[in-house]
């Protein structure tokens, strides 16, 4: 379920802060402006529990089983063997978690341009709109760019409707005879003490409030979309009139650029990592691409939709292509999919590999055959997270020009194209209140597409996933 609130796109939290979080806020400090700095820092807080939780826990589970039970053979109990023994184990990984998720929040582009309001001012008070750098390199090309888009549309959309203007218990197997922790040698449980309750207590509420952020977030925008889901919306083109406006051709250009996206990304990303961790010299040079690795999963996605532009819409030739979007948004994942896959890699304790050798393994056999199925579940979460990220993110693909009405189906990798949280972000941007009822329907159908996308992939991971002992 964590996984699942981490992969939820950005447009979606921007949907949620400015028709649900504002309005609540509002019953409990009048002054609240309509567009404020509040909700989208709370959602922004909230959006990055999951990612912190999903990546922490991967770590944490990666932590071999021996070093458990001596702790708890050398009699400590279960509180301090997790802070002097699993967490120092699986620090790197936490630490990456931590500082993927912080500037993911940092660069954020969506959620502040959706409920931020968009007005410049030099202010500490939370209640007033305010703008970001982010939300003001996105906000600002479509206005620029309004009436060349409006030709390039109109040009390919000869249809009757006009085209609209663009708006603004980790259970751990005790080893054979050896009791838990809370376990008494003749089998009677032992009281814990206080302060691994009150632990206990509180890592079960960082469980349970990302969950309710979820169930109130999927329950508001049923209510308000349920209705509006129908084979006619599904089927249909974007419409001038929010009756008759449909998603067929943003759900068609999202399924194309994510599955090109993954295609491109995915075995560079996951061969990098195996380089890195597996074949690479630890030297300066190595030291320095890490670094860089590293920084690059921090940028903004605006910033990378700015190098799409200027990379493959100008430079190569590309055009607001469909490829030219799926490149841009590979350049996005990829980072992700390597700190992952060199964090799973790295986890799989070197005792493994040592074995292989000695039994006369080569290195590529011995990662083959053992490092990768061991390392797989951490490799799946980062595809996860990743593939997740792509097919919701907004903001490069504003940047590089991708429609917001598009009345055909893309017929090949150059074809302009739309997707589906674009065409959100036009609609919530929409006064008329039937746009609004249409986002909302248009993330039920983003959500569910997500759900499916991660339910396989988390099948998958489980299917792979292994204790080591």
């Amino acid at each position: 379920m964590l996984e699942i609130l981490a992969g939820i796109p950005t447009i979606v939290y921007g949907y949620f802060a400015l028709v649900f979080v504002t309005p609540l806020l509002q019953k409990f400090i009048p002054d609240l402006a309509g567009f404020n700095a509040l909700s989208p820092g709370i959602v922004m807080g909230v959006m990055i529990i999951p990612l912190i939780s999903s990546l922490s826990e991967d770590a944490l589970y990666a932590v071999p089983v021996s070093l458990r039970e001596g702790a708890y053979a050398l009699g400590a109990g279960k509180l301090p063997t997790i802070f002097r023994v699993v967490v120092p184990a699986a620090l790197s990984g936490i630490a990456a978690s931590v500082t993927l998720a912080v500037s993911r929040a940092i660069g954020e582009t969506m959620i502040v341009a959706i409920a931020a309001g968009q007005q410049p001012r030099l202010t500490l008070d939370p209640r007033v709109p305010i703008e970001t750098m982010t939300a003001y390199i996105v906000q600002g090309r479509p206005r620029r760019h309004a009436a060349r888009d409006a030709r390039i549309q109109d040009d390919l959309c000869r249809r009757d409707e006009p085209v609209f203007d663009d708006p603004r218990d980790e259970h751990v197997e005790p080893a054979s005879g050896a009791p838990f922790p809370e376990e008494r040698s003749d089998g009677r449980k032992t009281r814990r003490p206080p302060a691994e309750k009150i632990f206990a207590a509180v890592c079960f509420a960082a469980v349970v409030v990302p969950l309710l952020v979820l169930l109130v977030l999927v329950v508001d925008v049923l209510i308000d979309g349920a209705s509006r889901v129908s084979w006619d919306f599904l089927t249909s083109y974007p419409s001038r009139k929010p009756e008759k406006a449909g998603i067929l051709s943003a759900v068609v250009g999202s399924i194309y650029m994510v599955t090109l996206t993954a295609m491109i990304a995915l075995p560079i990303g996951v061969g990098a990592a195996i380089y890195l961790e597996e074949y690479g010299r630890r030297n300066r040079f190595a030291h320095v691409v890490e670094v860089n690795i590293a920084n690059l999963a921090g940028v903004p996605s605006i910033i990378y939709g700015l190098l799409g532009l200027e990379l493959f819409v100008r430079a190569l030739g590309l055009g607001r292509s469909l490829i030219a979007g799926s490149l841009t948004m590979a350049l996005l994942i990829l980072p992700v999919v390597i700190l992952a896959s060199r964090e799973a890699l790295a986890t799989v304790p070197n005792a493994l590999r040592e074995g292989c050798y000695a039994l006369g393994s080569t290195k590529w056999q011995a990662i083959r055959q053992v490092v990768l199925p061991m390392a797989m579940p951490g490799i799946l979460t980062g595809t996860i997270l990743s593939v997740a990220r792509a097919i919701g993110e907004t903001a490069p693909l504003i940047t590089i020009g991708a429609l917001t009405y598009v009345a055909f189906l893309p017929d090949g990798l150059t074809s302009p194209f739309g997707v589906l949280p674009i065409q959100i972000f036009n609609w919530v941007s929409r006064p008329q209140k039937g746009f609004v009822i249409a986002a909302a329907a248009g993330i039920i159908v983003l959500l569910v597409i997500l759900l499916i996308l991660n339910a396989v992939a988390i099948i998958l991971r489980n299917r792979f996933q292994r204790r080591i002992y």
